[in-house]
């Protein structure tokens, strides 16, 4: 893992489906940082942390298990009306993997607060501590998302086949949940502070405005 940053602008192609049915130009911002792959002792805490965070689109029809609690929800699309998504993500590989939060807004004068924004969740986790309520809620929703899936024949059988690839055995659904229950506050707050503290950021951008967007030296400097 080495950092860095990568802006993608859009491509402009000409097509008659253009006039018709025109694109909204949208900036859209992901801030990452390396954490633990497949056989991390830390991968199930990045996973509770990623539903702690949680987030979405803006537009949301709610209802039980959508995250409205999440803190992407209550902290920054809530407050934010000209964002269109913010939410976190991970992603694992056998030897290392991200976990990061990602925004998007169509406003070019939005787009440096934006990724000011995504940079203070992040930096909030690694500095206080999540609340009790939080962190139970967190966990029971990451729980009822596994349990869910895998009421799924077709996704019970590859989650099978992924697991003896990866570990050479299959761990059954309980121990799972037990794994999930033992992430604590602390548990949490180390992995964030791990993550902002002893490596540089990843930061990538595509669509409309990437000017707006602000340098990765600058960025690199606000987690230091």
């Amino acid at each position: 893992y080495r950092g860095g940053c990568h802006l993608i602008e859009n491509q402009s192609t000409s097509s008659v489906y253009t006039t018709i049915l025109p694109g909204e130009e949208q900036c859209r911002v992901a801030l990452a940082f390396p954490v633990g792959g497949w056989h991390s002792d830390s991968m199930v805490t990045a996973c509770v942390l990623q539903t702690l965070l949680g987030g979405g689109s803006s537009f949301s029809a709610g209802g039980p298990g959508k995250g409205m609690y999440s803190r992407m929800y209550q902290q920054v699309l809530n407050r934010n009306g000209w964002m269109e998504t913010a939410e976190a993500f991970t992603t694992f590989a056998d030897e290392g993997g991200l976990f990061g939060v990602s925004a998007s807004t169509p406003r070019a004068d939005k787009v440096e607060e934006l990724v000011t924004i995504l940079a203070d969740q992040l930096a909030r986790i690694a500095v206080q501590q999540v609340g009790d309520v939080e962190l139970s809620r967190a966990r029971n929703m990451l729980k009822c998302n596994v349990l869910t899936q895998l009421e799924s024949r077709l996704i019970l059988f590859e989650d099978m086949g992924r697991q003896v690839l990866t570990y050479g055995k299959r761990e059954d659904a309980a121990i799972t949940c037990q794994k999930i229950d033992s992430v604590t506050a602390d548990d949490i707050q180390k992995l964030a502070q791990d993550m902002l503290e002893n490596y540089p950021p990843a930061l990538a951008a595509t669509g409309s405005h990437l000017e707006k967007v602000p340098s990765y030296d600058s960025v690199s400097q606000w987690f230091r």
